[in-house]
């Protein structure tokens, strides 16, 4: 019993330090901020100076986590990686992701068996399946939720993102260097983005090809719309200003569409609470006297 409960912590304390190491100690802006120093021509000192001793904390690490996850498929690893980036942990590494759900997994089993153990072995097993599925299946959510909040973040910021992208272009700079003044004077997911594509266009990438991995990090239908316009914008040499205001009034259309179907989901989703807990509450205050009254007069 007590080895059992020393391997459930041992499997949550493992699974807590790999999430809060990869998480903290690689963030995306760590890399947003090494990739402009490099297109600037600067060295980054303090990420120099940080990252040999980062990479020493992290070597025990990883390669733990790499043993764990030696099992995954790669499909998987790909899968967590993306989602990875869309929830704002670009540089966080997906094996150390994954080794975290293996652990967090074990665990719950461990303290799942422990909790049913006083009862019948069936009990212990249905605790143990149940615990450890909920630690496999915890992290996804939280991260797809992570990245629900993120993206619906940067949906809001986007139509005056881009009413502010086309000012600074009708002022005479060109569209690398507006992306680079709004991601200096904005903040949020959307200018972590766009300082991003920005370092990406500066080090000499392929307008496509960052626009490409721009949808993949933001996966919604007006960043497709928006990088598409964009594309034969330049390629067809027409006004990039008034591309970019068409985009903004046609994100806030489908701002206002989104808005408008979630507001007319509203009462279908109060329907059940309003079934199953407010009505049988009000029958029995409203209903409850008379029917007291009723059989005590039939006696």
């Amino acid at each position: 019993m007590i080895g059992l409960l020393v391997a459930a912590f041992a499997c949550a304390g493992g699974a807590a330090v790999l999430g809060v190491t990869g998480l903290r100690g690689r963030r995306t802006a760590a890399a947003l901020s090494r990739v402009a120093a490099y297109g600037r021509g600067q060295a980054p000192v303090e990420a120099a100076a940080s990252e040999p001793d980062r990479q020493r904390r992290l070597a025990g690490l990883r390669r733990a986590a790499a043993s764990v996850t030696v099992a995954i498929p790669g499909r998987d690893r790909e899968r967590t990686a993306l989602q990875l980036v869309r929830a704002g942990f670009a540089q966080v590494d997906p094996d150390t992701f994954l080794a975290t759900k293996a652990l967090a997994t074990v665990g719950g089993g461990v303290l799942g068996a422990l909790a049913g153990s006083g009862s019948s072995p069936a009990t212990a097993i249905l605790f143990a399946l149940l615990l450890a599925a909920a630690g496999w299946l915890a992290p996804d959510l939280l991260l797809t939720r992570r990245a629900e909040r993120r993206r619906d973040a940067i949906l809001r910021e986007l139509p005056n993102a881009l009413d502010l992208l086309a000012v600074i272009v009708e002022a005479g700079l060109g569209f690398d260097a507006a992306l680079l003044r709004y991601a200096e004077r904005a903040e949020g997911p959307l200018a972590e983005e766009i300082a991003l594509l920005a370092a990406e266009l500066r080090i000499g990438g392929s307008r496509a090809d960052a626009f490409k991995r721009l949808t993949e990090r933001i996966s919604a239908p007006e960043v497709v719309s928006f990088t598409r316009s964009l594309i034969h914008a330049d390629q067809l040499g027409t006004s990039l200003s008034a591309t970019l205001r068409t985009q903004a009034a046609d994100a806030r259309v489908r701002r206002r569409v989104a808005t408008e179907e979630r507001a007319n989901k509203l009462p279908v989703k109060m329907l059940f609470p309003t079934v199953f807990c407010i009505f049988p509450a009000l029958f029995v205050v409203v209903l409850g006297p008379p029917m007291l009254a009723l059989v005590q007069g039939l006696k």
